[in-house]
């Protein structure tokens, strides 16, 4: 690590190694965010070569990237930051938070939702019965 510069060298878990392909660093390439919110990332990449991306943005489980509208894998580089390879010309990156584990959330309170009204119902029915 002595001998590395991180401005031309990413560090890549092994555990990503298949997303995120070495490629070598190209210094006309360009970058521009574009649009920034709390749960959503836009980015102009503009590169004649390709390459990997390192973006400054914390990598977290959950979020989305899509590079023109599908759906590609990202990775983490440098421990803790987001990187993906993006192919020559001209695309738009974007990056969009949502978990699985906020879908199943979803699913659970609303069978929740639906078991308490339920119960409502039939405790509305049950007191109704005279004896």
């Amino acid at each position: 690590l002595h001998h590395l510069n991180p401005q031309t060298t990413a560090v890549v878990d092994k555990r990503f190694e298949s997303v995120l392909k070495p490629i070598a660093s190209d210094s006309t390439s360009t970058i521009t965010l574009v649009d920034y919110e709390p749960n959503y990332l836009k980015y102009e990449v503009e590169s004649p070569n390709g390459g990997t991306v390192v973006f400054s943005e914390i990598y977290y489980p959950g979020w989305k990237s899509m590079i023109d509208g599908k759906e590609v894998a990202h990775g983490r580089a440098d421990y803790v930051l987001r990187a993906m390879n993006v192919p020559a010309g001209k695309h738009v990156v974007e990056f969009h938070f949502d978990p699985d584990s906020l879908h199943t959330t979803e699913s659970i309170a609303g069978l929740c939702c639906l078991y308490r009204e339920g119960m409502l119902v039939w405790q509305k029915e049950d007191d109704s019965i005279m004896y």
